[in-house]
């Protein structure tokens, strides 16, 4: 029985020992700002390595988006040769509540790994009707080595803080009348 205990414990220490990341393996990386999300209709992903091609991708949103006079925005500018882009979304989305977040970037002996969590909204979410297209960009180390994308998908549940609760008292019903336009909204039942 101790012989058995012995191996298992080894078995366990070689597993824990063989898929441990070591400092030097792991990637930093940064997450960059956009001016809006691209509106690509699929789901959708790119390496940036010029900064020609990055303010093209950050200037895209500006075909759609108004700014006052003066006031438009420029691509950072970022150095192209230590680093470089990588950016990707879901495509199109019916509704609001989605989005993409990169957790982890590895570098492994023949490609670098890139760990993203996909979080979408429950069931019971109350979601805004809008079409929307969840994308991250994030900033790396330039390499020479393919990307390997793995997603793990979390459900948001939406719940709502216990304090923030509903109580049984009546609604007052005189909050629901708007003074101003006399626009009476649907009673609270």
């Amino acid at each position: 029985m101790l012989n058995l205990c012995k191996k298992m414990l080894t078995i366990v220490i070689l597993t824990f020992t063989a898929t441990t990341v070591h400092a030097n393996d792991a990637f930093s990386h940064a997450v960059l700002s956009l001016l809006d999300d691209p509106r690509n209709e699929e789901a959708w992903s790119m390496v940036i390595n010029s900064q020609e091609d990055w303010e093209s991708f950050y200037n895209q949103p500006l075909a759609y988006m108004s700014f006052l006079a003066g006031t438009i925005p420029t691509a950072p500018v970022l150095d192209f040769e230590n680093y470089q882009i990588l950016a990707g979304g879901l495509g199109m989305q019916s509704h609001g509540g989605a989005f993409l977040t990169v957790e982890t970037v590895q570098e492994l002996e023949n490609s670098i790994s890139v760990h993203v969590l996909l979080v979408r909204p429950g069931p019971d979410c109350t979601l805004p009707a809008v079409i929307s297209y969840p994308s991250t960009a994030i900033l790396i180390k330039k390499t020479d080595k393919p990307f390997s994308f793995s997603v793990s998908n979390l459900i948001d549940e939406c719940t709502v803080p216990e304090e923030a609760t509903t109580t049984d008292e009546s609604p007052d019903v005189n909050i629901l009348i708007d003074p101003d336009n006399q626009l009476a909204l649907p009673n609270v039942e």
